[in-house]
C-alpha cells in the first residue's frame, strides 16, 4: 500500500506565503503615514491658489508655497494646489502645479 502523509503542506510552500503576508503588512504600515497631513486647515486642494490662500488665512493660518515651475509663481491663479501639509499649528505648506496636478 502506498502510505499518505497527512502532515500538511510542506514548509517550502508556506513560507513564501508567510514572507508574503509579511511584506504586506510591513508596506500597509508604512504607507499609512504617506499623503497630506490636513491637521485641523481647512482641505483645500484643487483650488486655485488664489482661493486656497484666502481659504487658509481665513481660518488664521500662515501659508507657504512650493510650485513646480521654473520661474516661481508668476501668476497665483494659474496654479492649483495639488498637495498641503500642516507643519504646525499656525503655518500650512501648499505644493502647487500650474495649471492643475
Amino acid at each position: 500500500m502506498w502510505a499518505i502523509h497527512t502532515r500538511g503542506p510542506a514548509v517550502s510552500t508556506v513560507l513564501p506565503f508567510k514572507i508574503i503576508a509579511i511584506a504586506l503588512v510591513v508596506a500597509a504600515v508604512a504607507f499609512a503615514g504617506c499623503g497630506d497631513d490636513l491637521g485641523n486647515s481647512p482641505d483645500t486642494r484643487g483650488m486655485a491658489l488664489p482661493q486656497a490662500k484666502v481659504a487658509l488665512k481665513r481660518a488664521g493660518y500662515s501659508v507657504t508655497t512650493t510650485d513646480d515651475g521654473v520661474f516661481g509663481i508668476m501668476v497665483p491663479e494659474h496654479f492649483i494646489v495639488c498637495k498641503q501639509k500642516e507643519i504646525n499649528a499656525n503655518m500650512v505648506r501648499l505644493d502647487v502645479a500650474k495649471h492643475g496636478c
